[in-house]
């Protein structure tokens, strides 16, 4: 995925490393790694990784129903 800002100029990527049972991405601005998600692929909480393992954020998405998490998905 490409991250641009309202200009269109490129500001950041987000590579996604396949993986059967997780999560795992790395995050580049200008082309340079900053971060990464490595977390089960089921996850409703994961960290976001510094270069060197340190944390630099989290993502915590609150469950909303089975139905409508499936519906959003599409």
């Amino acid at each position: 995925m490409f991250v641009y800002d309202s200009n269109e100029n490129l500001i950041g990527e987000v590579h996604q490393i396949w993986h059967l049972w997780r999560r795992k991405y790395d995050l580049f601005v200008d082309r340079t790694q900053f971060a990464r998600i490595d977390a089960p692929f089921l996850s409703w909480d994961f960290d976001i990784q510094g270069p060197s393992g340190e944390i630099l954020g989290n993502v915590n998405r609150n469950f909303v129903g089975f139905a409508r998490e499936v519906g959003e998905s599409r």
